[in-house]
């Protein structure tokens, strides 16, 4: 017999009625109180999570399967924001938010961001500068998560500044990784249709020996 996560949650809410009315246990009446009040997210991802840990009891790790294609993450639910959050700090990432929700223009973005990451007080609130600092955060942070919400908000202030700003996490990303570290990013967005296209993308290289279009004879 084969029970979908949901008929199987009811039927331990069942079997918890059945308990309780035979044993009056102010623990269980109290949990069925609990589970009864609807629609939960916390309780839902713990259900759930509950069921995979029995089907697979060495799950995939969380940052394995959220960044096998890219290392920067958009959402637009909280609660998946959250479950994700909480699996990567379970994983020992480090993670910083950053709101994005008062943001009126790019130097909000500057502020925030030198202030919530501990850039130096010679931090040039650019683009350039952004890159260098946030490079300079590695290896002494092993696994570092970048967390902005109201993301839609910079989106809608300047677009490109926007897509600039995770271009550069994503390459600093791919740099990370050559030093064993990791950087991610989980981006939350109120726009259900913002996306990004080709980010981190760098063209093909020629190797050392052969750099120069004269020594390829």
């Amino acid at each position: 017999m084969n029970l979908s996560s949901k008929e199987a949650f009811r039927a331990m809410i069942y079997y918890l009625e059945k308990y309780y009315n035979k044993t009056k246990s102010d623990d269980v009446g109290s949990l069925l109180r609990d589970l009864s009040q609807g629609h939960d997210p916390e309780i839902e991802n713990g259900w759930k999570e509950s069921i995979l840990k029995i089907k697979d009891p060495n799950p995939t790790p969380c940052s394995t399967r959220l960044f096998i294609n890219s290392d920067i993450i958009l959402y637009h639910n909280r609660d998946y924001l959250d479950t994700s959050l909480t699996e990567l700090e379970n994983e020992a990432y480090k993670i910083y938010k950053i709101d994005g929700s008062c943001w009126k223009d790019t130097m909000d973005f500057h502020h925030d961001v030198a202030r919530i990451l501990e850039f130096p007080s010679y931090y040039g609130e650019n683009l350039n500068a952004f890159n260098d600092c946030l490079s300079d955060i590695f290896p002494s942070h092993a696994l570092l998560a970048l967390v902005f919400l109201n993301y839609d908000v910079l989106a809608r202030i300047d677009f490109d500044f926007s897509r600039d700003v995770l271009d550069i996490i994503q390459c600093q990303s791919r740099n990370a990784r050559l030093q064993g570290t990791h950087l991610c990013s989980l981006v939350q967005t109120n726009d259900s249709s913002l996306m990004y296209k080709e980010l981190g993308a760098v063209d093909v290289q020629w190797n050392s020996d052969e750099w120069q279009e004269s020594s390829r004879g």
